[in-house]
């Protein structure tokens, strides 16, 4: 059975195979002729598809028949696909079809495509008696010569096509067209109107009506019109793009968003179609997406303002001022002078630190606007915050001699910031007109606190009350008041008031939290501050607050829940990551802390984050990611005097002096009146090895600054450098009086000891020591140096004390191993030498530690082991004598005398001692050679 059913199943597809091919070949019986009539049929009944398919039929049955070319290529010029147009009605005249009927058809499909040259040729070369083909024919040279921008031989030709008295559809276009050339847009306008009523299928004129409403600014009708001519030609892409422009203008996004999208899969790069892409996204709200499609455009060759202000200003919001900067610089000069983009770009500047380019654009402003009035006097405000003080006052004045009582107010706390007492009668003005301004009072109130004047604080807060009882901050104030006058319990009472009656404002909670932890401890005030972030888990001011009493309290733990509970809501919130990595650093996590961090996107990285990465790998002593993170973090917050200090210290500390200066001496362009800043820059021009600039900056310094502490410590370092020990001496004796510290402990017992006063060093750190203990360990290090080299018995006493309290000591450690081993005592050297290289090793070898336990090792007769520790320490270290020395002993013992030699034979110092001591090696290696 089975075989049977396959055979009849086979039977049956053969059968039906002959049945089709019989059937294909009576469908392709069909004449040239037959497939022309019934393309014809199609056309008449609107179905071009149907009818280009019977055409194709008929040229592949007879490719040298013109008529089906003809038709054919009219067809596709009808539907505004010139190139085919072309193609087809170029063939069908090369095989002698109709001139009169094909010529002005071909003309029609190279002007379609801009082919103007082609266009006048094959005009120049057609000889017709056709006075209608020849009207069309010049007429269609004249706007090809319009396009080519050679109007006398444009109207020349017009006047040729005129002349000849022909009515024709393309005279009165290129008449239109010639009118409108010569901005005479309502003729234009006129001619069209009447061609469209007579030829309203023609898309040239639905086109070129589009182009003179466009001309005379009516969006509306000239997308109406482009719709017209899109009908008519669908596959005219320049046709679309034309209407989606109309619409984009007349901000009809929704419509205009349909046709761009086509377009967009036609061509993703094209330069207008995603600036119009951008147009509509912007207007959606959609910036994001919006500034895709306009960095496309611009990277493609945009030169639309439009264009570079969506871009410039979505960067400004993604926090990309480079970009908006270099956006909003490039669109300055093109737009009208009370655009907001110039703000914008001023504010670009000011956010990348260009303050003498930002002040250079806010000196053109007048402040007769109200509007440009506000920006001088928010400027002004930016400006107090540098230290800028005579700029800020000279912005402010301007912006308030016609601003707003806004104005005012900014100009009164600018002038009390400067303690200039003017500020009071300014803003005092400004209540007078406005007795609402909140800032105003709150400058008042705090100028007066500011100054000790309590009474008249209190004075002006309950003048404020008087006239609002329920304002928050004027009873905040009121509870600061009774702060400042130590009655807690009347100062709680006025925060507990706020929140009666607004139980999440932050500052009442985190004022209470303080009241707290004096009264009863860290431990109470957590859990006031706890609520605080409970509401606002987010607000820095909230986390620092709640963290420093969780720190203090031990209930790290339970704060670190706290946040894990937030991220459970967000696991990629930016700032809750640094809150857990701040919680992580503080329970010495480092490296969990780091990878967390690292997790967030650089995109999405905070000068918060960038700041606490950079002192995470700091403090492991990854100086070359400190750098990286402290950089981006400068790039980031350019207008932060820490991110510039903690960038030129590390530079410094990494012996990158030169870019230490660059960085200190462009923070001391923008915060000129910060003294941190000249001295940085004295303290690195000296360091560079340049003394006579270094003291020429300090010379121009005030009296006022000559007396800190960070003066008199670089003034000191050059008459150290001049051997000027008594000037020396008295400028860090000042500066220990001035800042009593370890730091300036240290430096004074240095001067001392380099003027040959070796006991009054001593005894002066041996002071300090006994009265300050614990908080002066690092000056016990120094003192056990010092004693080291002139009292040893008393160092090694003083290393034993250390190392009761301290017994992880490393440098205690080591030190006290030499002085064993210069004793001749190496059970004890080894001992302590071997502890510090056991706790080195948990931090990364250190030379100085693997050398003192090389060394250890060999002179207790461990010889074979004592190469390794010398070796690596060499290797970390190979220009320091000693160490080199120390080395080459231990391959001499090894014996092996050839590296031993290439060691010491590298080996430059000026030491007298370690000269000797490189003499006797290398007599012993002559010896054994």
């Amino acid at each position: 059975m089975l075989m049977t059913h396959n055979k009849s199943k086979t039977f049956t597809r053969l059968a039906l195979a002959s049945f089709i091919t019989l059937s294909l070949a009576a469908c392709n019986d069909k004449s040239t002729d037959e497939y022309i009539e019934q393309a014809q049929t199609y056309i008449e009944h609107q179905d071009t598809n149907a009818a280009i398919i019977e055409l194709k039929n008929a040229i592949k049955q007879a490719p040298k028949d013109s008529q089906a070319r003809q038709i054919l290529g009219q067809i596709y010029l009808d539907r505004g696909n010139f190139a085919s147009a072309e193609k087809e009605l170029e063939k069908a005249l090369r095989l002698k079809g109709d001139s009169d009927l094909l010529s002005p058809l071909l003309a029609q499909a190279l002007l379609g495509q801009d082919k103007t040259e082609a266009l006048i040729e094959l005009v120049d070369k057609t000889r017709t008696t056709d006075q209608s083909v020849k009207t069309e024919l010049l007429a269609f040279k004249s706007l090809a010569l319009i396009k080519q921008g050679k109007m006398e031989d444009a109207k020349y030709n017009l006047s040729l096509a005129e002349n000849a008295g022909q009515d024709t559809l393309y005279r009165s276009i290129g008449r239109a067209t010639l009118d409108a050339a010569n901005e005479n847009i309502d003729s234009a306008l006129y001619i069209v109107n009447n061609i469209v009523k007579e030829h309203s299928t023609s898309s040239d004129a639905w086109l070129l009506k589009g182009h003179l409403e466009t001309a005379k600014g009516d969006n509306k009708a000239a997308a109406r019109s482009y719709q017209k001519a899109v009908d008519n030609a669908p596959d005219a892409i320049q046709y679309t793009l034309y209407l989606a422009q109309a619409l984009v203008r007349d901000e009809a996004y929704k419509d205009a968003e349909k046709y761009v999208n086509k377009l967009l899969k036609m061509s993703s790069n094209h330069v207008i179609v995603n600036e119009l892409k951008a147009n509509i996204l912007y207007a959606e709200g959609n910036n994001d997406e919006a500034k895709i499609h306009a960095d496309l455009a611009i990277q493609n060759g945009s030169q639309s303002v439009a264009t570079y202000l969506i871009s410039g200003v979505v960067a400004f919001q993604q926090g990309k001022f480079e970009q908006a900067n270099e956006h909003f610089k490039k669109i300055d000069p093109l737009v009208p002078a009370n655009h907001f983009v110039k703000r914008l770009y001023t504010i670009t500047q000011f956010k990348l630190g260009n303050i003498d380019d930002a002040m250079s654009i806010l000196n053109t402003y007048t402040g007769q606007t109200e509007q440009d009035s506000t920006f001088l006097s928010s400027m002004s405000v930016e400006l107090a915050r540098l230290g800028r003080e005579d700029e800020a006052l000279a912005l402010a004045q301007k912006a308030s001699a016609n601003g707003s009582g806004d104005s005012q107010v900014k100009l009164g706390l600018i002038q009390l910031a400067n303690n200039d007492t003017g500020g009071l009668d300014t803003l005092q003005q400004a209540l007078n007109v406005n007795p609402d301004l909140k800032e105003a009072k709150l400058g008042l109130a705090y100028f007066y606190l500011k100054q000790g004047k309590v009474d008249e604080a209190e004075q002006t807060i309950d003048e404020w009350l008087a006239k609002s009882p329920a304002n928050a901050q004027a009873m905040l104030l009121k509870g600061l008041v009774y702060q400042i006058k130590q009655q807690p319990e009347e100062a709680k009472a006025w925060y507990n008031k706020v929140l009666a009656s607004d139980g999440d404002n932050i500052q009442a909670h985190l004022a209470v939290a303080q009241l707290v932890d004096k009264q009863e401890g860290p431990k109470a005030a957590y859990s006031q501050a706890i609520k605080a972030y409970q509401i606002e888990p987010t607000n820095p001011l909230v986390f620092r607050h709640t963290v420093r009493f969780a720190y203090q309290s031990d209930q790290m733990a339970e704060l670190s829940k706290a946040i894990d509970q937030q991220r459970d809501k967000d696991q990629n919130n930016g700032v809750l990551k640094v809150q857990k990595a701040t919680t992580l650093a503080i329970n010495s996590e480092y490296q969990a802390a780091i990878e967390l961090l690292e997790s967030i996107s650089p995109h999405n990285q905070s000068s918060s984050s960038l700041r606490l990465l950079g002192d995470l790998y700091n403090q492991q002593q990854d100086y070359d990611n400190a750098l990286t993170y402290y950089s981006h973090w400068l790039t980031k917050d350019p207008l932060n005097p820490q991110a510039y200090i903690k960038n030129i210290q590390l530079n410094e500390l990494v012996n990158r002096a030169d870019n230490s200066l660059k960085i200190a001496e462009k923070a001391r362009s923008l915060f000129i009146n910060d003294n941190r800043f000249t001295l940085m820059h004295a303290g690195l021009l000296l360091k560079l090895g340049k003394k006579s600039q270094s003291q020429a900056l300090l010379n121009k310094q005030s009296d006022e600054v000559k007396q800190t502490a960070y003066f008199l410590r670089i003034q000191s370092m050059i008459y150290l450098q001049d051997k000027a020990y008594p000037e020396a001496i008295n400028a860090l004796e000042q500066r220990y009086d001035t800042l009593p510290n370890q730091s300036s402990a240290a430096d004074l017992a240095v001067a001392y000891e380099m003027a040959g006063k070796t006991d009054q060093a001593i005894k002066f750190l041996k002071s300090v020591i006994n009265e300050y203990g614990n908080k002066a360990d690092s000056l016990q290090i120094r003192l056990a140096d010092l004693q080291v080299k002139y009292r040893p018995d008393e160092a090694i006493e003083q290393y034993e004390t250390i190392l009761v309290r301290e017994p992880n000591n490393i440098i205690a450690l080591n030190n006290v191993a030499w002085l064993y081993l210069e004793k001749g005592d190496t059970d004890k050297a080894c001992q302590s030498a071997n502890k510090a290289h056991e706790l080195a090793s948990k931090r990364g070898n250190i030379p100085e530690i693997l050398d003192t336990y090389g060394y250890c090792l060999l002179k207790s007769g461990q010889v074979a082991p004592s190469l390794q520790p010398l070796k690596e320490a060499y290797a970390k270290k190979h220009d320091d004598a000693e160490i080199a020395l120390h080395y080459a002993e231990s391959l001499l013992e090894n014996k092996q005398d050839d590296n031993a030699k290439d060691v010491l034979e590298k080996i430059n110092t000026s030491d007298p001692r370690l000269m000797a001591i490189k003499g006797q090696l290398q007599n012993k290696l002559s010896a054994v050679n």
